[in-house]
């Protein structure tokens, strides 16, 4: 009897882990994460579907995690900078695909164990205000940041999302 409850243990086990490699056990990311020397750049995209009509937030944070302030020095005026593509590569914001920057040294300071915080907003379908908003036809996109300091140089993960 023993050895037929262990059986029936074992083959109960076997059905219910095969079970769980089938489905996935956490949603999909809509947080990416690059690491250099003690800044985290980080992407997040609050939504992955944006109704036409409706707007999501693409942020952009600089994190410290060191005990004093990093000074960042930078050759133009773009310091920290979102880059929206569609599926198929295609850069569409900035618009043309490049940033237009000064030239101009720049600094930023993170302070210690501090935050520095970017924001687009993604408009689907309607009319954007300025470089802060971003209107998006149909379709899939994927965004990701870039920090190009003359020491440091950070590219966030890509995150996809989709306007329909």
């Amino acid at each position: 009897m023993v050895r037929n409850i262990t059986r029936t243990a074992i083959t109960i086990g076997a059905l219910l882990s095969v079970g769980c490699r089938e489905q996935p056990t956490e949603p999909a990311s809509r947080r990416g994460v690059a690491e250099l020397n003690g800044l985290r750049l980080e992407l997040s995209v609050d939504r992955t579907l944006i109704s036409l009509g409706d707007s999501g937030n693409v942020t952009i944070r600089l994190r410290s995690e060191t005990a004093q302030a990093v000074r960042l020095d930078f050759g133009s005026t773009c310091q920290i900078v979102p880059y929206i593509e569609t599926a198929a590569g295609a850069i569409v914001y900035p618009p043309g695909g490049e940033w237009l920057c000064g030239m101009a040294f720049t600094s930023l300071t993170v302070p210690a164990h501090g935050i520095v915080t970017r924001s687009l907003v993604v408009r689907g379908g309607a009319r954007a205000d300025g470089l802060a908003e971003l209107s998006l036809p149909p379709g899939g996109y994927r965004a990701y940041a870039r920090l190009d300091a003359k020491a440091s140089e950070l590219r966030s993960p890509t995150i996809g999302f989709e306007v329909r």
